[in-house]
């Protein structure tokens, strides 16, 4: 799993700072994850777990990363949307390479259009889901192959 702040910010942070298109950064940041896994692969058995959509909202001013995600101009929806498409590429990629692949996207975005509140850190300087709720969501995902041998 890599982290919401790889794609839903670092994504539109390399394409302001280079001039080009959050696309074209896109597909380069799935091109390198996928190979990542790809590479894995060869040498362990390798699952992949979606990543977490963003969790700070708009006009946030408090901590680090906070105030760093004032360098892009997306909005939180925005983000939440390059997330979602991200994650549906890698589910893609995943099933036409025999990766298991938990999609988490389902559980996680509430009726607003983004991430849940009760995946929200229970510290709000905290940009990361949930451990407990976060864990939860996973395991019940993972329950088809606890026993199962490789």
């Amino acid at each position: 799993m890599i982290g919401e702040v790889d794609t839903g910010f670092v994504i539109w942070y390399r394409a302001q700072k280079y001039g080009t298109s959050v696309d074209d950064m896109t597909q380069l940041a799935l091109t390198n994850y996928q190979q990542l896994l790809l590479d894995l692969g060869k040498r362990f058995d390798v699952a992949c777990i979606s990543t977490p959509l963003p969790t700070i909202r708009d006009g946030a001013d408090w901590g680090e990363v906070a105030n760093l995600r004032k360098e892009i101009s997306a909005t939180q929806r925005e983000r939440t949307e390059l997330t979602l498409a991200f994650n549906n590429a890698m589910e893609k990629f995943c099933a036409s390479n025999g990766i298991a692949y938990l999609m988490l996207d389902k559980d996680s975005l509430g009726d607003s259009g983004v991430v849940k509140d009760s995946l929200l850190n229970k510290d709000p300087r905290d940009h990361h889901y949930d451990a407990k709720e976060h864990a939860r969501m996973i395991a019940a995902l993972l329950q088809p192959w606890i026993g199962r041998t490789c």
